[in-house]
C-alpha cells in the first residue's frame, strides 16, 4: 500500500508554552523554535486510483472513429491505454464492454474499464475518468456487460481474451 508523507512546519516567535499532543503516530521535531510534524498516512486503494487517474493523460486523447480523419482512436483504445498505464503503477484495471444486446452485436456497445476495490466493482469511463457503479450503468441504459480481466488487450484481441458476461438488473 502506498503512503503519503505530510510535513507541517510551524514557525513561532518565542518559546512554546503549550503542550504538544499525540498526532497519531507522527514524529515531532523541535529545532530553533520550529515545530516539524512528520506524519505518515496510509492511502486506500480508491485513493491510489484517484491519484492515478488525476495524473494519467489517457483522457486527453482525441476520439476518432473515422479513418478518413486520421488514425482511429475510439473507446476501445481509451480503455486499452488506461489499463496499460495503470499496470505501470501496479494498479490492475480490467476492460469492459457495455451494451444493449446480450451478444454485443450492432453498434450499441461502448468500451470502459473496471476495477474491484473492497469487493465492489467500480467502472471507469476512460474518456473522462468518471467513476461509475452498476446502478449508474443501468441508469445510462446499458443492459449487459462483458468483462475482460486483461484490459490491456482491448480492442486488438477481443476473442483471445477470456470474457465474463453479466446482465445488469
Amino acid at each position: 500500500m502506498n503512503k503519503i508523507i505530510i510535513f507541517i512546519v510551524i514557525l513561532s516567535c518565542g518559546c512554546i508554552n503549550t503542550p504538544i499532543e499525540d498526532i497519531g503516530g507522527g514524529e515531532i521535531i523541535i529545532l530553533n523554535n520550529t515545530i516539524e510534524i512528520n506524519n505518515t498516512i496510509e492511502l486506500t486503494e480508491i485513493d491510489n486510483l484517484t491519484i492515478f487517474l488525476e495524473s494519467d493523460s489517457t483522457n486527453e486523447h482525441i476520439y476518432n472513429d473515422d479513418p478518413y480523419f486520421g488514425v482511429i482512436y475510439n473507446c476501445g483504445f481509451f480503455a486499452r491505454d488506461l489499463s496499460r498505464n495503470a499496470s505501470e503503477h501496479n494498479i490492475s484495471i480490467g476492460g469492459a464492454m457495455v451494451g444493449t444486446h446480450p451478444r454485443f452485436n450492432g453498434c450499441d456497445n461502448h468500451a470502459i474499464n473496471y476495477i474491484i476495490i473492497d469487493e465492489e466493482m467500480i467502472f471507469i469511463e476512460p474518456q473522462n475518468d468518471m467513476l461509475l457503479t452498476m446502478d449508474d450503468l443501468k441508469l445510462q441504459g446499458w443492459g449487459y456487460i462483458r468483462l475482460w480481466e486483461d484490459g490491456s488487450m482491448m480492442p486488438t484481441n477481443w476473442r483471445g481474451n477470456r470474457a465474463y458476461d453479466i446482465k445488469i438488473e
